[in-house]
């Protein structure tokens, strides 16, 4: 997992610019260059097992992809993973694992949140193309495959505002 600060990283077939994630698939050469003209800030995390592809995998997470992240968020939980790992404690190593899990769990709950953007547009173009029929959130929420309530916060999260106030502005 490499993680640009600033710079770029360059891959052979793609740039890795600051504030991107970059995870290579086990048992894959790391090919990548960093130029000096470029001033550019890394880091990375080397996962070791033979379970590490099918957990990438049950995440839903893609290897040999760019990966939007919120830059000061990564950057805080990869000082704290150095942090433990230059501290000679006993407690130390937990620190470091906990630390890289909340940074993997960033990444897949961002991946999520991008999904579920997709989502709510498949709702709002289903709701431009069917403005004068009668407002049902059970209807979208099934859609979603969610509960109505869930919907109803994803909705509003997404948007501003909750469907039915969409629907209403939208008539």
């Amino acid at each position: 997992l490499f993680f640009c600060e600033q710079g770029r990283l360059y891959f052979d077939d793609s740039v890795l610019e600051a504030g991107k994630i970059w995870i290579y698939p086990p048992y894959s050469p790391q090919k990548y260059v960093a130029y000096s003209k470029d001033d550019v800030i890394y880091y990375y995390l080397h996962f070791t097992g033979s379970d590490v592809y099918e957990l990438l995998a049950s995440l839903d997470i893609e290897t040999h992809t760019k990966i939007n992240s919120q830059s000061s968020l990564v950057l805080k939980r990869f000082d704290k993973i150095i942090t433990a790992m230059l501290d000679d404690s006993a407690f130390s190593s937990l620190t470091a694992e906990y630390n890289t899990l909340y940074l993997i769990s960033q990444i897949v709950n961002k991946k999520r949140q991008v999904n579920q953007a997709g989502v709510i547009k498949r709702v709002i173009d289903d709701m431009e193309h069917s403005v004068a029929k009668k407002y049902s959130s059970s209807y979208y929420a099934e859609m979603m495959n969610l509960s109505v309530s869930r919907f109803n916060h994803l909705f509003k999260e997404q948007t501003g505002m909750s469907p039915y106030n969409y629907l209403l502005v939208l008539r």
